[in-house]
């Protein structure tokens, strides 16, 4: 692409001279030098503030975190008049973290600075570090997983981590251990490299806010946004919902609260140099979509011209192509536009991508929704008996983070995984039980929370193998996770899985995606358990939700890729799960007493 776009320059420019001039004969002349220059770097990532800054300027805001009720008061800074490219003093960055990670008693406590020459250490309690290095133009992490870790962490691949910290049933319910880690290389983030600002001035180091919200917050679901008036740290990819509750905020209405507006030129070269950053260090599929540069990409692509205009709905519209069309992933997303563009909903290009995927989605709709509709006109129970197998039925991962699952009485509730799952298990290990095969049903199963996944896992097997490689940094760990099915308090007993005592059985279909796919992938990595059905539809990769400097929210495949151990050697679970029996016609999978008939004639 980019010897083309030489040789087009290069045309255009001896067309133009020699418009008017006589013909000449082949090989009366050479062509110039750059003609045969192949390797001319051709980019869009330039510089921010080309003439250097002149000017710094601060403004103390309110900074609203998580929730609309908390707030703290936080200083942003501007570069050369540029208001809308906010900058943060890189020593006030432990006051982010401790305020993201809102675990009060730690406050102040758990991390350290140090200056030395042109660098900022800044240090956590759990021997980790970040060093901002100023001459070298770099951020770099010695461990940048433990770094930005929960506190208590101490297996930084535990994906359990993200939704059960905040939750009472997941320590109370799930049992880890390490059976093998293996650290990952060094993080290095070139900032120089994408021209991203990295400024010392008067003793003051500063870089964009994007940053920070990019290298140290993406990872346990923050995102910072900046609207002009107020600073925001937005859960979950999400403008919406308060973390680990669930219950609406308000950030809407506090986000959107200025007309649409045209970003400035700063503004508008962070914005696609920050987002180059992001995506070259996290997009999880990246070898997958044959990406080694997304600024590449963007120019091969033609989205450039878009990521560079400074009307922010040309970023929309290239955000919504780069997710829905090349992505096409199903995690990936636009969330939330740009305040930049007001609070009016956004026609965006969408629809312009969302063809093949509406297709597939019509397509499984009527061939798995209305099959499952006939037979179930009511909906699904959540746990069925017929004769000597059992049918539990889960369409997404999900718990209540706010109940312990002790000291109650469980119910057949299909909406909550964690209570449907000790409600099965008092059925199927109750005294004179009949059932010898489970069924778990997962070909309406999207994904959800990776703890009630994992909870599925052990339960089923008697104990769950995880394993997960972190494509950002090459660190990779196989987890092993006990449940307890009974919630008595003690974990491997005969009461709190099926273990070897059940056949195991998994149905599955394209629909089976994300969590959905994981589930199967185990269970079929496990050789313990024996899918029906259709292949799964993938979905490897945690999501990861992030943002870009000019307001938009979006979420991709991030960087932590669940994956199946053979011989060794970490495969990831993207392209799906084929069944060991397959079914193609979704009436047999919802006609219970045909298909356990079915079941007792396999081999």
């Amino acid at each position: 692409m980019k010897r083309i776009l030489t040789l087009f320059i290069t045309l255009t420019l001896m067309l133009s001279v020699t418009a008017n001039a006589p013909a000449e004969r082949l090989g009366d002349s050479e062509l110039p030098d750059i003609f045969y220059q192949s390797n001319i770097d051709v980019t869009g990532l330039i510089s921010v503030f080309p003439d250097g800054v002149t000017e710094v300027t601060s403004k103390t805001l309110t900074c609203y975190n998580g929730a609309p009720e908390n707030t703290l008061d936080f200083t942003l800074y501007f570069m050369n008049g540029a208001d809308d490219l906010p900058f943060v003093n890189v020593e006030d960055v432990p006051v982010i973290l401790d305020a993201a990670y809102n675990v009060p008693d730690d406050v102040g406590n758990r991390y350290t600075t140090d200056i030395i020459g042109s660098s900022l250490y800044i240090s956590r309690e759990n021997g980790s570090f970040a060093v901002f290095d100023f001459s070298d133009q770099t951020i770099c992490f010695d461990n940048r997983s433990m770094f930005v870790a929960p506190a208590g962490v101490t297996a930084w691949l535990d994906l359990t981590n993200s939704e059960s910290k905040a939750c009472a049933p997941a320590d109370a319910l799930l049992s880890m251990s390490v059976t093998y880690m293996r650290t990952g290389k060094m993080s290095e983030f070139r900032l120089g490299d994408y021209q991203i600002p990295m400024l010392l001035i008067d003793h003051t180091g500063y870089v964009p806010l994007q940053t920070i919200s990019d290298l140290f917050l993406s990872d346990i679901y923050y995102s910072l946004l900046y609207n002009g008036d107020s600073m925001f740290m937005a859960p979950n990819g999400s403008l919406t919902a308060d973390p680990g509750t669930g219950t609406p905020g308000t950030f809407t209405e506090l986000y959107y609260t200025k007309e649409a507006a045209a970003k400035s030129g700063a503004l508008t070269q962070l914005t696609y140099n920050e987002l180059c950053l992001v995506l070259d260090s996290f997009y999880g599929l990246a070898e997958e979509h044959h990406v080694t540069s997304f600024d590449d990409l963007f120019i091969e692509t033609g989205m450039i011209s878009r990521l560079l205009s400074n009307d922010p709905a040309d970023t929309l519209s290239a955000l919504d192509e780069l997710t829905l069309g090349f992505f096409s992933d199903y995690h990936s997303s636009v969330t939330a536009h740009s305040y930049l563009l007001g609070s009016s909903t956004i026609g965006s290009a969408a629809g312009d991508y969302m063809g093949t995927i509406l297709e597939k989605e019509l397509t499984m709709m009527i061939k798995y929704d209305i099959a499952r509709m006939e037979r179930y006109p009511d909906g699904v129970p959540g746990y069925e008996e017929f004769g000597d197998t059992a049918y539990i039925t889960f369409d997404t991962f999900y718990m209540d983070p706010t109940s312990t699952y002790t000291d109650m009485e469980y119910t057949n509730n299909s909406k909550d995984t964690l209570e449907l799952i000790l409600y099965a298990n008092s059925r199927i290990l109750r005294e004179d039980s009949p059932i010898t095969n489970v069924v778990l049903d997962l070909t309406m199963n999207g994904g959800g929370m990776a703890d009630t996944a994992v909870m599925t896992l052990a339960w089923l097997l008697g104990g769950a193998k995880l394993t997960v490689r972190d494509t950002s940094d090459g660190s990779e760990g196989t987890l092993i996770y006990s449940f307890d099915g009974n919630a008595d308090g003690e974990f491997n007993t005969e009461k709190d899985a099926l273990g070897m005592n059940c056949h195991i059985y998994c149905l599955i279909s394209p629909k089976s995606f994300s969590c959905g796919n994981l589930v199967p992938a185990m269970l079929k990595n496990s050789h313990r358990a024996t899918l029906i059905g259709e292949r799964s539809g993938g979905g490897a990769c945690v999501v990861l939700p992030l943002s870009t400097a000019d307001g938009n929210m979006f979420c991709i495949s991030g960087h932590k890729k669940l994956s199946t151990v053979q011989n060794g050697i970490f495969y990831s679970v993207d392209q799906g799960v084929d069944p060991d029996f397959a079914v193609s016609d979704p009436a047999h999978l919802y006609d219970r007493e045909y298909l356990t008939e079915y079941i007792h004639q396999l081999p």
